[in-house]
């Protein structure tokens, strides 16, 4: 809706004379909201032209208590509090801010662990993460880290003889008691033996000699006294002797009795290796590395 002439005249008084903004013209004119919007949109009557327009008509700059122009910066890094931030400042100041609080919370060398299936790197774009390794557990480095991600270790080990402690088999035993009776040898003839003839030898008699005797020739001695004497048997010479064995047999009592054992137990065991891994949970584990 265009203004009259009276209105334009009152309007442009208003302004002159009581430097009325925009946002008091509804209570100092009859204008209505619709009349408000043109002006604000610059449609208004032709008479009025632009230099009205840009000296009357604009709004002042903004404040914190009053409406009206704000300067657009795309500044990130601006203490200015009268100007507004651009969408690209915007963008911009979150991007820095994300990345900035990322490398807060998650510097270069921290490790993260998933019980889900996630990539860091496509959670937090702009880093770079590495993923620790498949089949791997944890053992801290030195405090130097001097040995940092060095790898070891292994899910299997073989024993050998040096890995077993000295030590030694032993045993002992005894059978049962149990009495076998009285057993008998088998009957064999060993036929008729010879000795050797190596049996030259005399005999040697001791005895005792009466008084009353016969002298040689067989006459007697009489009143003589009785007496001790020692007398040696002629020589045969040497000879052997015949012995006839025969067959026969022994019977040999064994009895009741037991035996006792001893020794060392045979070898056995495979050298198969054996596992050594814990008790476990796996996860997804990454470190970052820029």
């Amino acid at each position: 809706m265009a203004l009259t002439n009276e209105q334009e005249l009152m309007l442009l008084a208003l302004l002159n004379e009581k430097k009325i903004t925009l946002s008091e013209l509804p209570a100092a004119t009859d204008l209505v909201a619709d009349d408000l919007m043109l002006i604000r949109q610059g449609i208004i009557d032709k008479s009025v032209n632009s230099n009205v327009l840009k000296k009357y008509f604009m709004p002042p700059a903004s404040s914190f208590t009053e409406s009206g122009i704000v300067k657009l910066s795309n500044a990130i890094d601006s203490n200015d509090e009268l100007m507004a931030a651009t969408p690209k400042a915007v963008r911009q100041a979150l991007e820095l801010a994300i990345t900035r609080s990322i490398d807060a919370v998650y510097p270069v060398g921290i490790v993260m662990f998933f019980t889900e299936n996630k990539d860091p790197n496509m959670l937090f774009q702009g880093t770079k993460w590495e993923y620790l390794g498949e089949e791997r557990t944890i053992r801290l480095a030195k405090k130097d880290a001097s040995d940092l991600k060095e790898l070891g270790g292994a899910d299997m080990a073989t024993l050998s003889v040096a890995n077993i402690p000295v030590h030694t088999h032993s045993f002992s035993g005894t059978t049962s008691n149990f009495d076998y009776g009285t057993k008998t040898v088998s009957a064999f003839d060993y036929g008729t033996k010879t000795t050797n003839s190596s049996g030259n030898h005399t005999h040697t008699i001791s005895g005792f000699i009466s008084g009353d005797h016969n002298q040689a020739g067989g006459y007697p001695r009489l009143g003589r006294p009785d007496a001790s004497a020692t007398l040696a048997t002629s020589s045969s010479g040497a000879h052997g002797h015949t012995v006839g064995i025969g067959a026969h047999n022994h019977t040999v009592g064994i009895g009741s009795h037991n035996h006792n054992i001893n020794g060392t137990t045979s070898p056995s065991g495979s050298g198969a290796a054996f596992s050594t891994t814990n008790a476990y949970i796996k996860l997804m584990g990454w470190y970052r590395s820029a």
